[in-house]
Parts: structure tokens; sequence; C-alpha cells
């Protein structure tokens, strides 16, 4: 998966675009936790602080999925 993010990211694809859900790529991934979420942090993703506590206090039980929403905190 990291190989397609990182094509469509070379390819100009938008870090913040949301789906008719209004979810980024990286939110729709972070249930799985799948390796193209690597590339999208690597680019510069991040999430406002009121998804950052949304989704920690959702997945506390998700180790793997609330490491990679601490990696993506806005500052």
């Amino acid at each position: 998966m990291a190989v397609v993010m990182n094509a469509l990211l070379k390819a100009g694809a938008k870090l913040n675009a949301v789906n008719q859900a209004g979810l980024t790529a990286f939110e729709f991934g972070l249930f799985s936790g799948h390796d193209g979420l690597d590339a999208l942090i690597a680019a510069g993703y991040r999430l406002p602080a009121a998804k950052v506590k949304l989704y920690l206090d959702a997945m506390q039980s998700n180790p793997k999925s609330v490491a990679l929403v601490k990696k993506v905190s806005a500052p």
C-alpha cells in the first residue's frame, strides 16, 4: 500500500482530500493501520486537535492506531 500512496502523492494527490463521508485517506486507513499511512505521515499529514482526541478515545483498545494518531497530532 505504501507504494501506491507514494505514487499518488508524487502524482499530486492532496493529503487532506476527503471522501463523501468526510474522511481523509489517513482516517479511512486508520482502522487497518496499513503501511500506506506512513507515506502520508512522511508527506506531512496532520490531524487537527479535535480529531486527535476523538480518535484516541475511540481507538484506545488498538495500540497500533493510537500510535499512528499520536504521530499525526498537529502541534
